[in-house]
């Protein structure tokens, strides 16, 4: 393994990259990166917005956090972020469709642009059939912003059984 350390004053050092010679392989350990999850039910009502609070958090790597409830990813380090949520719905009426939102917050407001990360689908075949809805965005970031992740439905025949969101420092 190759390591590529700097230092901001000469004593104290720190791990800017690693290469495995045999491989080729290149990490980046202060390179923010997050991975969050919920597998459990979002328990919601028609038209009602509510926040994704997440269960699980894996720190890949580099300095990147989440608020005590993990309701947000606080951003640390200036720069550009490709952010990728999703959410995972059941059918709870067969052949119906629910029309149904995932929205990015940054500091409060919305991130994504408006009239994306809408859904609409057609119906589902059979009750318990899944959909995945996800999309991704990439958008610069200052230190000392944060990644909030809502769900709205505007029926009440698809139920929200899971959330993800990836968070990934880009440079």
């Amino acid at each position: 393994m190759m390591i590529l350390k700097v230092s901001p004053d000469g004593s104290a050092w720190h791990s800017a990259m690693k290469i495995d010679k045999s491989t080729g392989t290149v990490l980046e350990p202060a390179k923010p990166c997050i991975c969050l999850s919920r597998n459990t039910d979002l328990n919601w009502g028609g038209s009602t917005l509510e926040q994704v609070v997440f269960e699980v958090q894996q720190e890949l790597q580099g300095d990147i956090s989440t608020n005590g409830a993990m309701s947000r990813v606080n951003i640390h380090q200036s720069g550009l972020y490709l952010i990728i949520p999703q959410v995972v719905m059941t059918s709870q009426v067969v052949g119906s469709g629910d029309g149904w939102s995932l929205q990015l917050r940054r500091n409060g407001g919305q991130l994504n642009p408006s009239g994306s990360g809408s859904f609409a689908p057609n119906g589902f075949a059979s009750v318990g059939s899944e959909m995945i809805a996800t999309y991704s965005i990439v958008r610069p970031f200052s230190a000392g912003d944060y990644i909030e992740v809502f769900v709205t439905s505007i029926q009440t025949n698809a139920k929200c059984i899971g959330a993800s969101l990836d968070v990934v420092h880009l440079g």
